[in-house]
């Protein structure tokens, strides 16, 4: 019997295998917001042009209730159409768990290290959190993503991110993907 992961995995695989496998993305836009401003305040939310197709994301979250020693993340992409947005996948995450062993989630792996957030940000250790979270200038336009089978079109990826079971913050993130 194959687990929801490796269910995951072989349906990922197969998407790879028939569907659009070139495709160039670009961070168009980006929503921070603080649920709650006397946990975390967003110091700095920016998408800043570089180059003629190459974004950089700068986001510097001001921790004030520390340490943080659990923290639950929900990833939801939606494609965005005329009529109306459909959503494509919802994942939820156990960001503590996976920052202390990553291979116990192989998606979130894959997709984790293909972003390379680890060498733009200082939240790559396991928890606790006893500092402000740093994403700096991480760019991830104008890269061939050869394994990621998105048709070409406008696409949201929202996060939902908790704490202790309360709704900290909200990172919004608009993507377009385009051919190669």
């Amino acid at each position: 019997m194959l687990t929801f992961t490796k269910t995951t995995l072989l349906i990922l695989l197969v998407a790879i295998l028939l569907g659009n496998t070139e495709c160039k993305f670009k961070i168009t836009n980006v929503k921070c917001h603080s649920m709650n401003e006397s946990y975390a305040k967003f110091k700095t939310c920016r998408l800043r042009a570089v180059r003629r197709n190459t974004n950089e994301l700068t986001i510097y979250v001001k921790l004030l209730q520390l340490p943080i020693d659990n923290v639950k993340v929900q990833l939801k992409l939606v494609k965005r159409n005329d009529y109306r947005n459909r959503s494509i996948y919802e994942y939820n995450i156990d960001g503590c768990a996976f920052l202390r062993n990553k291979r116990r989630n192989p998606l979130a792996e894959v997709f984790y290290n293909f972003l390379g957030l680890q060498s733009h940000s200082n939240a790559n250790h396991s928890c606790p959190y006893n500092h402000d979270l740093i994403l700096d200038r991480y760019a991830i336009d104008d890269k061939v993503v050869p394994f990621i089978p998105l048709p070409v079109g406008v696409y949201v990826i929202y996060t939902y991110w908790e704490t202790d079971g309360v709704g900290r913050a909200n990172v919004d993130a608009v993507v377009e993907v385009n051919d190669k």
